[in-house]
Formats: C-alpha cells, structure tokens, sequence
C-alpha cells in the first residue's frame, strides 16, 4: 500500500503544532530576556556616564586649583598623590599651528 502524499491543503499534524507552538514560546522567552539585558545595560550606562562625569569634575577641580587649564591630560598616581601631565594642552579645534624651525620641512 502506498502512503498519500500530503499537499497544502492537508492539515498540519497536532503534534507539529505543538512543537512549533514549544518553539514560539522559547524564542519568546529569549525575547523577554534580551530585553531585560537591554534595559540593564541602558541603566549601567547611564550609572557610567555620571561616574565618568564625576571624575571627569575632579580632574578639572585638580587642575584648576593649580591654575591650570581643564584642557590639560593628566594622571594621578593614587598612591603618592603624584600628577603627571599625559599630553601637552589640546589646540583649539580652529587653532593653527605656525611653523617653526623644529616643525619646517626642510627645502
């Protein structure tokens, strides 16, 4: 005896169903979990932005009360108190450098 061909227009099996319902609910459930991800990294990044914003107030207070510019790049060394100056001040963005006798090609 030969088994009938199934065709488009047959139903599809209960337990297909159900399995495709199973794997409904599981991507679901992924879903339901990547959000609460993404809402937790949007809260550490918002908690990091004022952490970085905090530090970013104690550096320029360091600075200023040494009379210098909040523009300067510098570390403390935590142990010793000891600042290091990390980059020379920043130019202004529409700031152009003359050319000096270190920094002429030579002709």
């Amino acid at each position: 005896m030969t088994e009938k061909r199934l065709t488009l227009n047959d139903p599809v099996s209960k337990e297909e169903r159900d399995y495709l319902q199973q794997l409904d609910m599981t991507l679901l459930g992924f879903a339901q979990k990547l959000l609460a991800l993404e809402l937790e990294k949007v809260n550490l990044i918002a908690a990091s932005r004022r952490v970085e914003n905090q530090t970013k107030d104690v550096f320029q207070k360091i600075l200023v009360n040494r009379g210098q510019s909040s523009d300067l790049v510098i570390d403390v060394d935590l142990d010793t108190g000891t600042i290091k100056v990390q980059s020379p001040e920043r130019q202004k963005p529409n700031e152009v450098e003359e050319p000096t006798a270190e920094t002429s090609p030579e002709v």
